[in-house]
């Protein structure tokens, strides 16, 4: 159905809005890195409230709103905009600074996903990553208590399986079972 909508409006744009299209992102990138100077926020956490604040609103409000929203979260005060309130939530977060990049010894496993239309990330100690792709695989309850013993207790791995596994359905990452 998004699709389909998306396909209209191409159908229906005019030359002048396909010239326009054709100009809007490298137009929004430079606006953010001008916000960005302006305000002393990175361009990218800038770039991101425009984003999370763009549905459903024309972009001159978008630029307008998102001037205020980065004004405000500079300042301290509570922006006050007439958006989606999960928009502004997302735009409000994208000005949290990244953590710093931690190196670490060895390599470790990340778990990228969706919940709820919302992008997740953690990452994953060696059992779980290893519990994971078993489960993936099709690996029964049994198998993967068994191979959790590599790095677990075996009086223990029951128990952490079954921790994991309450994890990825609060997490959404379970959407069926097959028997």
């Amino acid at each position: 159905m998004y699709s389909e909508k998306l396909i209209r409006v191409f159908e229906n744009a005019t030359p002048t809005d396909l010239r326009i299209g054709r100009s809007w992102y490298p137009d929004a990138w430079d606006i953010s890195v001008g916000m960005a100077r302006g305000y002393g926020f990175p361009a990218q956490n800038v770039a991101a409230a425009i984003a999370a604040l763009s549905p459903m609103l024309r972009w001159d409000l978008n630029v307008e709103y998102a001037r205020k929203l980065v004004r405000a979260v500079r300042d301290g005060e509570d922006p006050m905009l007439p958006v989606f309130r999960s928009n502004l939530r997302k735009a409000v977060d994208a000005q949290t600074p990244l953590p710093a990049i931690e190196m670490t010894e060895t390599a470790r496993s990340w778990l990228i996903w969706r919940k709820a239309l919302a992008p997740h990330f953690r990452s994953l100690s060696e059992p779980e990553a290893w519990a994971l792709q078993a489960a993936r695989n099709g690996a029964s309850f049994p198998a993967i208590c068994e191979g959790l013993c590599e790095w677990i207790a075996p009086e223990e791995a029951a128990g952490a399986a079954a921790g994991f596994l309450r994890t990825w359905v609060d997490d959404q990452l379970i959407s069926g079972i097959r028997t």
